[in-house]
């Protein structure tokens, strides 16, 4: 199973990102727009993973979240990256470093092999774009981290699928 644990946007965040700024990038980049109901924020990715290994990660998903705390990240800015990823993303607030290192320690500790770069928080919208520069964004967009979710990613006719197989919530934290 390909799984990584992630961040699902709500409904009107995603609707936002689909209506507003996803065609806006694609206009400037070109590219293949991401489906609206697979926009995720990533917190760690797994890659294959064998299902017996399900339990544990589960354990671990709650002991993460535990110890997180519900906040808000502001999205603030496109681009598209070098790679031709188009994404929306904004400052890293220390509550998201904090959760995006913390599970990245319990994976590490549980011995799941995980990426050596630096965490980058970004909410995919485009693929195969032309680099862009970063631009401001005119509206306040918010994605609240209340949650983790684990994810298995299923190649299908229509193409890439994302399938929660199992969330959990985070204590209350301050609201936006």
């Amino acid at each position: 199973m390909r799984l990584f644990f992630a961040v699902w946007p709500d409904a009107a965040l995603r609707k936002a990102l689909t209506r507003w700024v996803q065609p806006a990038l694609l206009q400037d980049a070109g590219g293949r727009g991401s489906a609206s109901a697979n926009l995720h924020l990533t917190l760690a990715f797994l890659g294959e993973i064998a299902a017996t290994r399900l339990p544990v990660l589960q354990t671990l998903a709650q002991r993460v979240a535990e110890a997180a705390t519900a906040h808000d990240w502001l999205l603030d800015h496109t681009t598209v990256w070098k790679n031709g990823i188009g994404l929306v993303a904004g400052p890293c607030p220390t509550a998201l470093a904090r959760l995006a290192e913390g599970l990245k320690q319990a994976l590490s500790d549980a011995g799941f092999a995980i990426e050596a770069r630096r965490y980058r928080p970004h909410i995919t919208l485009l693929r195969q774009g032309r680099p862009q520069p970063y631009q401001a964004l005119e509206s306040r967009l918010c994605l609240r981290v209340d949650h983790l979710a684990l994810v298995v990613s299923e190649n299908g006719p229509q193409g890439v699928r994302y399938r929660t197989l199992f969330q959990v919530a985070f204590p209350p934290g301050p609201a936006a």
